[in-house]
C-alpha cells in the first residue's frame, strides 16, 4: 500500500486553459494516507473520476504533482504505478472461466501457484461466486460480471491502491449492502488504501473512513460522516448529505441574533459585521421543531417515509423541512423553532466558525495631522546634532535657541566658533502682487532638507561649518524664496 500525495493538482481537458471554468479540476492538495479508506463524493461532473483517473496514470495533470510515498509518479504509466482500478462496467474476458480471469493478473505477476489458488479462493468467497467458479464468464450476469471485475481488483496483495469508480452502478440493491461489508472487511483485514468514487451518499458514509465531498472542479470538505452531517463546511455539503438535505435560508445579522424577515433568531454568538456577504442560516430538518412554540409556520405538504414524517413547511415566505417521527402531531396552526445544537451560520456559502470571528471594527477617530518637527535623534553623533539644531534654526521662522550639547573637545570647539550665536529668517517682504491682495503668511516649518554630513570616525580633521552646512543657492530673480520668507533675489 502507498501514501498518496496529490500537490497543486489542476487539470483541463481543453488546450490553453486562463479561466477558472477552463479546469474540470482547479485546485487539489491533499493527502491519502497509507492503508486508509476513502471515498470520492460529489455529483456527476464535479471532478470525482479525472482525480481518479489522474492517480491511476490514465491521465496526467495538466498542473502540479502526483507522489507515491514520497516518489514523484506523475509522468508513469499505471502499470508503473502498480495501481488496481475497477471500472463502472464490467471489464472481463468472456472466454475465460470465472477462476481464469481472476488468476489472470496473478500469474501475469508469476505469484507461485498455491498462493494464486489461495488467492483466487479466498476472492470468489468474498464476491459470492464459489459455485460458478468453473463457468465461462459469458454467461454470467452484467451484475456477476461486475464481482468478477471487483475480484480482480482485490485479488492482488502486492497494489500501491485499490481504486474504485462507482462500482456498484449495476449491482442489485441487495448486494450492494453485502458488497460494500465485504470490502469494509477486507480493508480492516489487509489494510489496502482504497479509493472510492460514488455520487451515492450512502454508499460513500457506509465505506469510507474520510469521506472527500466534491463541488464544481473542487474539495469542498473532507471529515468522517458524522463531520460531514454536524458541521457541513459548504452550504453543498449540507444540502448533498443527509435525506432531506439542510435547509438553508437567507438571514441577516444583527449583534447575537439573525433576522429571517419579521422573526429573530438568538445564535449566542456575534459573529460580527458581515459586509457584502451573503448570510444564510443552514438548519437540518431532523433539527427543526414543530409545535405550539416559537416562529408561525404553513404546512404545505406531509410526506410519510414510514417510521418518519417529512413535514415541508413555509416560514416567512421560506422553504423549510422538518424530520418528526411517525406518531409524532402536527398542530393546527404550527409553530417552528431551531435546536441550537443543530444551527449553522454561513457566508458566502462557507460556514462561519466561532473561533474564526469577525470582529466588530473600531471606531475610526479622524485626527489633525501633528507638526513635524527636528528632533535630535539619539544615536547621531554629538557634533552632528549641533549641525543639525543649527540648520533647523536657519529656517525656522522663529527664533529658536540652540541648547548646548557636550561633544568632543576640539571638534565642537571649531565648529562652534563658525556658527554665528542665534539665526533669525528675515521678515517676510511684500512684492507688487501682494500689495493688491492680503499678504502671503510664511509656510510652516518643514523638516531640514540637507544631507546628512559624512563625518569621519576618527575626526583627524574636524570639518568647519562651511563644509558641513552648504550656502543657499541664490532664487531666481523676480521670485520669493518661499521657505525662508525672504526678498526677492
Amino acid at each position: 500500500m502507498a501514501r498518496i500525495d496529490l500537490s497543486g493538482i489542476r487539470h483541463a481537458y481543453g488546450p490553453d486553459p486562463r479561466e477558472p471554468a477552463d479546469y474540470a479540476l482547479r485546485q487539489v492538495e491533499h493527502v491519502f494516507e497509507d492503508g486508509g479508506a476513502y471515498a470520492l463524493l460529489g455529483p456527476s461532473g464535479c471532478g470525482k473520476t479525472t482525480l481518479l483517473n489522474l492517480i491511476s496514470g490514465l491521465v496526467t495533470p495538466s498542473e502540479g504533482k502526483i507522489l507515491f510515498d514520497g516518489v514523484d509518479v506523475t509522468e508513469l504509466s499505471t502499470e508503473k504505478r502498480n495501481i488496481a482500478q475497477v471500472f463502472q462496467f464490467p471489464v472481463i474476458y468472456d472466454t475465460m472461466t470465472v477462476r481464469q480471469n481472476l488468476a489472470f493478473p496473478l500469474h501475469n505477476r508469476k505469484v507461485k501457484r498455491a498462493e494464486a489458488r489461495r488467492r483466487v479462493d479466498e476472492v470468489l468467497e468474498i464476491i459470492g461466486l464459489q459455485n460458478k467458479a468453473e463457468r465461462r464468464a459469458r454467461g454470467l450476469s452484467a451484475d456477476e460480471k461486475q464481482k468478477i471485475s471487483l475480484g480482480r481488483g482485490l485479488v492482488r496483495s502486492d497494489v500501491a491502491a485499490i481504486l474504485f469508480d462507482e462500482p456498484l452502478t449495476v449491482i442489485d440493491p441487495l448486494m450492494k449492502w453485502e458488497l460494500r461489508a465485504q470490502l469494509k472487511e477486507m480493508h480492516r483485514r489487509f489494510g489496502y488504501t482504497m479509493i472510492y468514487v460514488t455520487h451515492d451518499q450512502t454508499e460513500a458514509l457506509t465505506f469510507a473512513d474520510k469521506v472527500v465531498v466534491m463541488y464544481d472542479g473542487e474539495i469542498v470538505q473532507i471529515g468522517s460522516p458524522a463531520d460531514l452531517f454536524e458541521r457541513p463546511r459548504h452550504t453543498f455539503v449540507g444540502y448533498f448529505i443527509g435525506s432531506p438535505g439542510m435547509n438553508v435560508m437567507p438571514v441577516t445579522v444583527d449583534g447575537t441574533k439573525v433576522q429571517l424577515g419579521s422573526q429573530t433568531i438568538e445564535l449566542g454568538w456575534a459573529p460580527g459585521p458581515a459586509g457584502d456577504a451573503k448570510i444564510e442560516l443552514g438548519v437540518r430538518p431532523e433539527f427543526v421543531r414543530v409545535g405550539a412554540e416559537g416562529m408561525a409556520a404553513t404546512v404545505t405538504r406531509v410526506e410519510d417515509a414510514g417510521r418518519l414524517k417529512i413535514v415541508r413547511m413555509l416560514v416567512e415566505g421560506v422553504a423549510v423541512t422538518a424530520v418528526l417521527q411517525e406518531g409524532a402531531e402536527i398542530p393546527t396552526a404550527p409553530r417552528v423553532r431551531f435546536d441550537p445544537v443543530g444551527i449553522n451560520l454561513y457566508a458566502n456559502s462557507w460556514r462561519v466558525e466561532t473561533g474564526d470571528l469577525i470582529a466588530p471594527p473600531a471606531p475610526v477617530v479622524v485626527e489633525p495631522e501633528p507638526v513635524i518637527e527636528p528632533e535630535l535623534e539619539p544615536e547621531l553623533e554629538p557634533a552632528v546634532a549641533i549641525v543639525v539644531a543649527v540648520a533647523a534654526e536657519a529656517i525656522a521662522p522663529e527664533p529658536v535657541a540652540v541648547e548646548p550639547v557636550t561633544a568632543p573637545t576640539g571638534v565642537v570647539a571649531d565648529i562652534a566658533a563658525t556658527a554665528p550665536e542665534e539665526i533669525v529668517a528675515p521678515a517676510a517682504v511684500e512684492t507688487e502682487a501682494e500689495t493688491e491682495t492680503e499678504a502671503v503668511a510664511a509656510p510652516p516649518a518643514a523638516a531640514p532638507d540637507f544631507e546628512a554630513p559624512k563625518i569621519l570616525p576618527d575626526f583627524n580633521e574636524p570639518p568647519t561649518f562651511a563644509d558641513i552646512v552648504p550656502e543657499p543657492e541664490a532664487a531666481p530673480a523676480g521670485k520669493v524664496d518661499a521657505d525662508a520668507g525672504g526678498d526677492a533675489a
